[in-house]
């Protein structure tokens, strides 16, 4: 039961971030450097929160 319920989440991660990946692609082909900032500052909220 808790299996399906991680991989639901996994899923929606999933279709989330790939909705976004295209969403920033259309914009940021003319702003790559954007898109790299933005990852960069998601990393850095990452590895904040699962500081241990």
């Amino acid at each position: 039961m808790k299996v399906l319920y991680l991989s639901q989440i996994f899923n929606f991660l999933s279709s989330f971030i790939f909705s976004l990946f295209f969403l920033f692609k259309s914009y940021a082909q003319s702003n790559c450097l954007f898109l790299l900032r933005l990852l960069r500052y998601t990393l850095l909220i990452y590895i904040l929160i699962n500081k241990p």
